[in-house]
């Protein structure tokens, strides 16, 4: 039949046929489009109160309370026609004699006479540990450190090392310090 068709019109070229006579559906089927959106919707109300559920969290009240920062330095400087300056601003003697009274009135705990000495820990280019220059190995170290961090006013500990010191080392001594309780470290720059 198609030959018969190509045979009459002349030809075998396309022909343009409407759309109500076509046998080919160019219509987009939106069946499975709806079935896919009822099943995600489906999927969304069976998991929106899982995850909707609330739970109790005791919320901390709140507290308003003023904080005034304290100084703890006071910075002075003096010209040599004997001009005395707090802050860049310039003070007279009675100012300067107000200023002294009022900072030595402030609720400021005085500091203990009783704080050991800070303890420094040198750490060679050789990787050797000394402990206020005597040379100690790490079971000593810690044994040291054990005993420090027993006393009632902790010494602060300084850690110095070499800038050449291996960083294991180094943190092998930090380690040691928290390890045994000191809380008051610090690392000074290497040299």
């Amino acid at each position: 039949m198609s030959d018969e068709k190509i045979g009459k019109e002349g030809g075998g070229g396309i022909q343009l046929v409407e759309e109500e006579d076509s046998p080919v559906n160019s219509s987009i089927n939106t069946t499975p489009l709806v079935d896919v959106m009822l099943v995600m919707l489906i999927i969304f109300l069976i998991t929106i109160p899982v995850a909707v559920k609330s739970i109790e969290v005791e919320m901390p009240t709140e507290r308003n309370q003023v904080v005034v920062p304290k100084r703890e330095n006071i910075n002075l400087s003096v010209r040599a026609d004997g001009a005395v300056y707090e802050d860049l601003k310039e003070l007279t003697e009675t100012q300067l004699a107000q200023r002294m009274a009022a900072f030595a009135r402030q609720d400021q705990p005085p500091p203990p006479d009783d704080m050991p000495d800070p303890i420094r820990i040198m750490i060679g280019f050789d990787n050797q540990i000394s402990w206020m220059g005597e040379i100690v190995d790490r079971n000593s170290l810690d044994a040291r450190m054990k005993i420090e961090a027993g006393r009632a006013m902790q010494p602060e500990i300084h850690i110095e090392p070499d800038r050449q010191a291996q960083y294991g080392v180094v943190a092998h001594v930090m380690a040691a310090a928290q390890r045994n309780g000191l809380k008051k470290m610090g690392v000074i720059g290497g040299t």
